[in-house]
């Protein structure tokens, strides 16, 4: 059996949804709660500067099988490749909003203030999110987006997501004055630098490791508390078809392991989520 390696020690993963209780969603979850965290523009004329500050809350990027163990994305959707537990399952976060400050001094007439990305922590990517019409846009540097958000002043949620690990992110923005007749920036104005921070939680996906013996035989195993997992296999080409491995898991070293014979093919395997 040739194993074609798209991942390091792992297979590919997939979810299923429960059919009892599984719901199939057409929007990106704020998460939190659906509480926002604003972040307040503020311009002061009188300094000729700008500066912002944002609410205490540091948000929470997470994973779709962790906040919403049996749901999935709708597959038609632009966000369902980067969020869906069955495909890159990224940990997400919509909480922070940018807004106007209350006590900003008014904006000179023509004047506006957009947003520029300076940099961010890696992995770190950031998209424009609409629920209608669905819409899943690079932005700030991501995928070569422009930097720079040419916002409208109105309340904007970025979607910023990672990889669904542990841990902490951080990105640098900077707010600043443009001239709309001109679209260049306004020399005479400072740029107001902040800090946006985030934390992220693992996924509670179970991962795959392979091993292949001196005779091709080779080896599948996962975690043994994933005990409602169906482990599938599919030959590599178009169109690929997943088949449940049959062959019983045995506990080895502390994991389910299924034992395979070579065949020949180059093959991915996966784990399904069953009801």
């Amino acid at each position: 059996m040739k194993l074609k390696t798209l991942f390091p020690a792992t297979a590919l993963l997939g979810l299923a949804a429960s059919a009892a209780s599984a719901a199939i969603l057409n929007t990106v979850p704020m998460q939190g709660n659906n509480t926002m965290v604003h972040v307040g523009i503020v311009y002061d004329a009188t300094a000729g500067e700008l500066h912002a500050h944002k609410e205490p809350t540091t948000p929470v990027l997470v994973p779709l099988d962790v906040s919403n163990p049996a749901d999935s994305f709708n597959p038609a959707d632009p966000w369902f490749e980067d969020l869906d537990p069955s495909q890159q399952g990224r940990a997400f976060n919509r909480q922070y909003g940018f807004v106007m400050d209350g006590s900003s001094d008014p904006l000179p007439i023509g004047q506006a203030v957009w947003i520029r990305f300076v940099s961010a922590s890696p992995g770190l990517q950031s998209y424009t999110y609409r629920a209608t019409p669905p819409t899943w846009s690079p932005m700030f540097g991501t995928e070569g987006a422009s930097p720079v958000l040419q916002w409208s002043m109105s309340m904007f949620h970025p979607a910023f997501t990672v990889p669904p690990v542990e841990g902490m992110h951080s990105a640098t923005f900077e707010a600043f004055m443009v001239d709309l007749n001109s679209g260049q920036e306004v020399a005479g104005v400072t740029p107001g630098q902040f800090v946006l921070d985030w934390t992220s939680v693992a996924t509670s996906r179970p991962t795959l490791a392979i091993a292949k013996d001196v005779t091709d035989a080779v080896t599948v195993s996962w975690t043994t508390n994933a005990t409602n997992y169906v482990l599938q296999g599919a030959d590599i080409g178009q169109p690929m078809v997943w088949i449940a491995v049959t062959n019983e898991p045995v506990v080895a070293a502390g994991k389910s392991t299924v034992a395979l014979n070579p065949t020949g093919a180059a093959r991915l395997f996966r784990l399904i989520r069953t009801p």
